[in-house]
């Protein structure tokens, strides 16, 4: 994957990336493979560990070719086990400005819940 950055670092051009429900493999694996097998791909030299570190590092180099980094669904508990603390992110859930930039507005959400509610 670095080579992908690399690339894109040399050619002056900006990845954008977006990753939704980050913290979804955490319930998957534990779920469906235990404890063992989430502690092998989120510590030390893990898989998800590295990717996500890696991540990180690119974040704070100006050129690296990775320009922004959008992760939903963080929880604490998968946020410390790969990254180590992610510290370097901004919680922009609550930012009025983008409050309708993802998901539902509350607006949207309560009609959907009065919807729902008549149904059943």
């Amino acid at each position: 994957m670095q080579r992908i950055f690399f690339h894109c670092a040399a050619n002056k051009l900006k990845v954008y990336m977006f990753i939704d429900e980050y913290d979804n493999f955490t319930n998957t694996i534990l779920t469906s493979s235990g404890t063992k097998e989430y502690y092998h791909l989120t510590q030390g030299e893990g898989a998800f560990r590295y990717f996500f570190n890696l991540l990180k590092g690119l974040t704070s180099m100006p050129d690296s070719g990775l320009s922004r980094l959008f992760i939903t669904g963080v929880s604490p508990v998968t946020m410390d086990d790969v990254t180590s603390g992610f510290n370097i992110g901004d919680n922009v859930s609550m930012d009025l400005a983008l409050n309708e930039f993802t998901g539902f507005t509350e607006s949207e959400t309560m009609e959907i819940l009065t919807l729902n509610w008549i149904i059943f």
